[in-house]
């Protein structure tokens, strides 16, 4: 039985402080006055927050006492004590607002709140509290609305405001007409400051956005003179503590990627979580920084204005689409003290004009992404200035060749992708510090090619959509960029054979992709002469084992996919046999291989692919494959990611138990549920885990053996129709999770309960019998941004408008997005 941490607290009303010694009755009545005002106000507050609030302000615990006592994290119950306080800001709110319009204050309230204003000057001068230590004990309301001595002027005008309206309240009473024309100087005394948690920052007020013309002088950022030391020593950011501005990440590990904005391969980046924007964060020595900004937070951004300038190394901003594009001028404009910045993401949003200007003392930015949003030349004018830019994405603007010209100012900028249907190219040639470089456009054709022969610096060329209107003949002016190192020619069906002769001359080309071309056998018996290729990713279709023992012949490849199509009919043989895969035992190099057909391939092929020693990553779909196979997978001692597709059972899974290192790991979507008991215990290094059954799926015992994957980051595909809550219990402990896929015929409220401990989680989807209550369970879960809850019951109105006030990083609900007005919305009556 839980016990109860209030039973041994005093009666609210029976545990005043002692009265301070010369108190006139006028202050005695505003001090009690203001107690039944908080009373009043906190009984509207749900338990859950009010516990906390009662315990940490009254009872002078610190949070990791109740913490303690409630058996929440620290993290938890500062996140419950901020929204506990900001449900109680707006019932004393609406208590004093329907109390003015019963009472009609008078020339003697307005006067005596005229008094207190000029006091609030002095309210900066005041000493902080100690950082960390409950409130004092008097003044009740005052302390758990978040008064502090070093208030703001917006916070402490409210603050006095609510006091002086409490006052009139009293005053107003007819017992009380005596006091009714109290001076202006009792009302000082009551809005005497109190001690609060240093950590407790309020900015409730959103800002206006006033619309700018060109940057004015005084709206300018100030350049940052000293940039961020290394200390080897952990560090904290102050983040409002009554606002939640988004989720946290730190970088742990070097960028895999060779370009910025090259495609990555690896499931996970080097990003980890770390927790929610709210509060004071530590953050680990040394560590660089991402804020994902969430979307309640999109409404106002001004406290990243409060922000130090190398608090953050990335910013990461996504309107939703159902709201239309955000605009630039009031993003930025709250961005412009983070000089430090190396990395912003804008996604939808609007960055055309002088948006752009606030950005012009960024002298660190690195990396700037503006992605399905709109730019034109003003915002390019604007982006030349940034001196340390390395990498540029722009996708959906207008701008024309001249503009783009400009951005050859930039002597350290190396990637660029522009998407953009009225460049021609002659911009380009601007360009000569390039070394990536994407294009995608309607306008871009054979011509355009003919302005890259002058960039001698690029090193990687990706063309891009089925309008690029680009020939065989195009392909010629590539021929003299022989320090290429990359080419990617993807949906380019104009490409046959032909133009394969005009790559020849590349002998610096370590990677080509071919992806969705109309390219054959014949064309890979040129490329087979090609011995710099390291990677290469063949044509969907056209391929045959006579096209793999071509590949065969490049010795140094590392990275082969083969894709092909995995036929329809089960029967059918496919574009490639076990005949094949003998080719590719050859290549003793290859590390990664991606590879689909039928029936063609079997047990036997995988036995010669088990013996390649470097392999360590294979994708394989394919009709053929029996568990034999994946037993001799499993002799593989370098094998590191697996994904296989076929006629398997959990028993062949389980053979996969032998593979210790495997980090990644995805059967399906056709596992044959054998009654064997799935036993994967021994891979406690994955991260990623996926098993699609069909027929009965997966059973509660299936899921035993993942309780000690504690690394697991992803697990998707789980489900079976005797899947219950006791096999939920199983992934309790899996609390690095992010993103889980699960369902269940038995599955309940009680279900999700266990879940409820899965900080990280950012996208979520339970197919079972949820109602309103299991949803409760979720609260807590802060980066949480897509989730589908697929249940025969419906949701209540109240429900959900409360679980988009309590998830603000909630992008999108069921497959519908939640524009970032959603939240957060007024509390219901069955609240």
């Amino acid at each position: 039985m839980q016990r109860d941490v209030l039973a041994d607290a005093a009666p609210f009303e029976d545990s005043q402080a002692p009265p301070k010694a010369g108190l006139t009755p006028r202050e005695a009545a505003m001090n009690k006055e203001e107690e039944t005002v908080l009373w009043r106000a906190l009984e509207q507050v749900p338990e859950a927050y009010r516990v906390p609030l009662i315990l940490y302000y009254r009872e002078g615990q610190s949070v990791e006492r109740v913490g303690h006592a409630l058996g929440l994290s620290a993290d938890a119950v500062r996140q419950r004590l901020s929204r506990g306080r900001r449900m109680l800001k707006r019932e004393v709110a609406g208590f004093v607002e329907q109390s003015l319009e019963r009472t009609r204050p008078g020339k003697d309230f307005t006067l005596g709140v005229l008094a207190v204003l000029p006091k609030l000057a002095s309210f900066g001068a005041a000493a902080p509290g100690k950082a960390g230590a409950p409130a004092a004990r008097s003044g009740g309301l005052r302390s758990l609305l978040g008064v502090k001595q070093a208030v703001a002027a917006g916070g402490a005008a409210f603050a006095v405001i609510v006091l002086a309206a409490a006052f009139y309240l009293y005053a107003s009473r007819p017992d009380m007409s005596k006091l009714a024309s109290a001076s202006s100087h009792h009302l000082i005394l009551a809005s005497e400051p109190v001690m609060e948690p240093a950590q407790d920052r309020f900015n409730d007020s959103p800002s206006e956005e006033a619309s700018l013309s060109p940057l004015p002088a005084d709206e300018a950022p100030t350049v940052a003179t000293e940039p961020q030391q290394t200390t080897g020593k952990p560090r904290v950011i102050h983040f409002p503590e009554d606002r939640f501005l988004g989720t946290l990440s730190v970088q742990t590990r070097p960028m895999s990627r060779r370009y910025r904005l090259g495609p990555n391969y690896d499931w996970f980046d080097e990003w980890e979580y770390l927790g929610p924007a709210q509060g004071d964060v530590t953050v680990p020595a040394d560590m660089p920084v991402r804020l994902s900004v969430a979307r309640t937070a999109l409404r106002d951004l001004s406290p990243l204005s409060e922000l130090g300038p190398y608090d953050l190394s990335g910013v990461y901003i996504s309107y939703p689409r159902s709201s239309g594009q955000g605009s630039g001028e009031a993003i930025l404009r709250h961005l412009r003290g983070l000089t430090g910045l190396r990395i912003l993401y804008l996604c939808n949003v609007d960055a055309a004009g002088h948006s752009l200007g606030f950005l012009e003392n960024f002298r660190e930015l690195e990396e700037l992404q503006i992605v399905a949003g709109y730019f034109d030349n003003s915002s390019l004018r604007y982006i030349e200035r940034l001196e340390s830019l390395q990498a540029l994405l722009l996708t959906g603007g207008f701008v024309t060749d001249a503009a783009l010209a400009g951005l050859g100012k930039l002597q350290l900028l190396r990637e660029l992708q522009i998407t953009a249907d009225n460049i021609a190219g002659p911009g380009l040639t601007e360009l000569d510090s390039i070394k990536f470089l994407k294009l995608d456009g309607a306008m871009y054709g054979d011509e355009a090619l003919r302005y890259l022969k002058e960039m001698d610096s690029l090193r990687s060329l990706t063309l891009f959509g089925s309008t690029f209107q680009l020939s065989d003949k195009g392909l010629a002016h590539l021929s003299s960029l022989v320090n290429l190192e990359e080419l990617r020619l993807v949906h380019m069906r104009t490409i046959t054979d032909a133009g394969i002769v005009h790559l020849l001359p590349l002998r610096s080309l370590k990677l080509l992709d071919l992806h969705n071309n109309p390219v054959t056998d014949r064309g890979l018996a040129h490329i087979a002469t090609m011995q710099s290729l390291e990677d290469l990713t063949l044509p969907y279709t056209g391929i045959t084992d006579a096209g793999l023992a071509c590949v065969a012949e490049l010795e140094g490849l590392r990275r082969l996919r083969a894709r092909g199509n995995c036929p329809a009919d089960p029967t059918e043989a496919g574009a490639f046999t076990d005949r094949g895969l003998v080719y590719l035992s050859r290549l003793k190099n290859l590390e990664e291989l991606v590879i689909s057909s039928g029936i063609g391939i079997t047990d036997m092929g995988l036995e010669y692919l088990a013996k390649l020693p470097n392999l360590r990553r294979l994708t394989l779909m394919a009709n053929g494959l029996t568990e034999n196979g994946l037993a001799a997978l499993a002799t593989s001692t370098s094998l590191r990611r697996l994904q296989v597709n076929g006629p398997i059972t959990i028993s062949g899974i389980s053979r996969l138990n032998a593979l210790r290192d495997l980090e990644f790991l995805r059967a399906g979507p056709a596992v044959v549920q054998d009654y064997s008991g799935l036993n994967l215990a021994a891979l406690t290094k994955l991260e990623n885990l996926s098993i699609s059954c069909h027929g009965e799926g997966l059973r509660d015992e299936d899921l035993a053996c993942l309780a000690n994957l504690t690394r697991l980051k992803w697990l998707q595909g789980i489900g079976g129709s005797a899947l219950s809550d006791r096999g939920m219990a199983h992934i309790e402990k899996l609390t690095a999770l992010e993103r889980l896929n699960i369902r269940g015929d038995l599955i309940t409220d009680k279900g999700l309960s266990y879940l409820a401990n899965m900080r990280a989680m950012n996208h979520l989807s339970v197919q079972g019998n949820i109602t309103d209550r299991g949803l409760r369970h979720l609260e807590n879960l802060d980066a949480l941004r897509n989730l589908k809850i697929d249940s025969p019951y419906p949701f209540s109105r109240a429900t959900i408008e409360r679980l988009f006030r309590e998830l603000p990083c909630l992008n999108t609900f069921n497959g519908e997005s939640i524009g970032y007005g959603s939240g957060p919305l007024p509390p219901t009556d069955d609240e």
